[in-house]
């Protein structure tokens, strides 16, 4: 079980990807490139194994992508 902290932490984190990935997104825009919000997914990594299965709600263009806790 997570803790308010915790969640609280997940939650920046998510926000913070979000702002990133908006940047990525201008610079591909720049360059006529476009990202496949099918093919993205977003992954956290963790030492503790419980939280590391926590899901980060990351968006883009309006979209949310795909959370997979076990990336390839």
């Amino acid at each position: 079980m997570l803790t308010t902290y915790q969640l609280c932490m997940l939650m920046e984190i998510g926000r913070q990807w979000t702002t990133d990935i908006a940047t990525l997104g201008e610079h591909l825009q720049t360059w006529k490139v476009k990202l496949s919000t099918t093919k993205t997914v977003s992954a956290a990594f963790h030492l503790n194994n419980k939280e590391a299965k926590c899901e980060v709600k990351v968006n883009f263009n309006n979209e949310t992508l795909p959370f997979c806790p076990e990336p390839k």
